[in-house]
């Protein structure tokens, strides 16, 4: 099964190729659980993604939507799981995620399923965010 790369290298939710990034890295991943010989590299790519958008003083993705977005997807659209918590805890979970989808093939079945729903999760968000952006309210005089 071959999958489209694409060279995608900021987190940047307005642009549909995230969805589509995320979305690839959950279908090689599936792929790699079903038994299937998957090319192409989409997961290293999403994990070079969020390393970047989660690395320096101020991380790209420390505020604003991004940082909902990420929160959201690790806890598979839980937004009542992230009440309390700070943006610290979603940042290092990010990193977590990043480093395990560079090898995620030598991972225990359980965490690459994690990997995947997270990846699927991060697509559906993305693409929440998108519509909801995109959809303004109207003035009705």
């Amino acid at each position: 099964m071959a999958i489209m790369t694409t060279l995608y290298t900021t987190l940047d939710l307005r642009d549909p190729m995230l969805c589509l990034l995320a979305s690839q890295a959950a279908i090689e991943i599936e792929g790699h659980l079903s038994g299937r010989e998957v090319k192409g590299t989409p997961a290293q790519d999403l994990s070079r993604v969020l390393y970047e958008a989660t690395r320096g003083e101020t991380p790209p993705a420390s505020m604003g939507a991004e940082l909902f977005v990420l929160a959201y997807s690790i806890s598979g659209g839980n937004r009542k799981y992230w009440r309390g918590r700070n943006s610290g805890e979603v940042l290092s979970g990010t990193r977590l995620i990043a480093t395990d989808l560079c090898d995620y093939q030598n991972l225990p079945t359980q965490r690459q399923e994690a990997l995947r729903d997270f990846c699927n999760h991060l697509s559906m968000e993305t693409v929440a965010y998108q519509v909801s952006s995109c959809v303004r309210p109207r003035l009705v005089a």
